[in-house]
């Protein structure tokens, strides 16, 4: 691993963060629908077929949960038992809340009815292996990447010179290949300005972790947002 020290002016580092609505772009990346723009990037098929997998199991359990509350629905259960028994089901692909506890505080007359109808053991398993299988972790974590190459690598880095004329991307892309970049290198960009070196970063190097700064407090906000 190597850190390497862009300079330019010096005050503070900070990550950049993605807090941006990007979800058609997103949607659109995890879909493979900008596959020509992107199979260059080293990590695209690995997060694509990450991605996909987790959304064919999440899918899997929501069919099952479906399945489970259409039993429950087609019961004898009063109302109140159904809306009950129906909220425990969507607790199975939740992975802020507990089944088990959530169960154990309801009226255990009403569970002892539940579980004659569906195997309370058949629910906690199948919130266990929801939980093992990390289907939730998995597609924040493909979401997170999608939004970085929105926010980077499908974008023109729109960088003006001095003569308020348009510098090519091809001419970063020469610069990026000088810095000769390896997978896991650590960039302080110091003196970052309005961001467009990390707008080339993203558009042409993979897998590297990148902070930035700039005195210009103006510029520090717009780089953290």
């Amino acid at each position: 691993m190597r850190i390497i020290f862009l300079i330019f002016l010096f005050f503070s580092l900070s990550a950049i963060s993605t807090g941006q609505n990007l979800n058609p772009c997103v949607e659109g990346i995890l879909h493979g629908h900008y596959k020509d723009a992107l199979e260059n990037k080293g990590d695209y098929n690995e997060y694509i077929l990450k991605y996909q997998s987790a959304s064919k199991q999440l899918n899997m359990y929501k069919n099952k949960i479906d399945s489970l509350i259409k039993v429950i629905h087609m019961s004898d259960f009063s109302d109140s038992e159904k809306s009950s028994f129906g909220e425990i089901m969507h607790l199975i692909n939740n992975d802020t809340i507990d089944l088990y506890f959530r169960v154990r505080v309801l009226n255990q007359n009403a569970v002892l009815k539940l579980n004659s109808l569906i195997s309370m053991s058949y629910l906690y398993e199948l919130e266990r292996n929801y939980v093992r299988l990390e289907i939730s972790e998995n597609i924040e974590k493909c979401k997170k990447w999608a939004v970085n190459l929105c926010r980077f690598s499908l974008n023109a880095i729109n960088y003006y010179n001095s003569d308020n004329k348009r510098v090519p991307d091809s001419i970063f892309k020469k610069e990026i290949a000088l810095y000769n970049f390896k997978k896991g290198d650590i960039i302080a960009d110091i003196g970052a300005g309005s961001g467009y070196f990390e707008k080339a970063i993203s558009k042409y190097a993979n897998d590297l972790t990148v902070y930035v700064n700039d005195i210009d407090s103006i510029k520090q906000t717009q780089l953290e947002a």
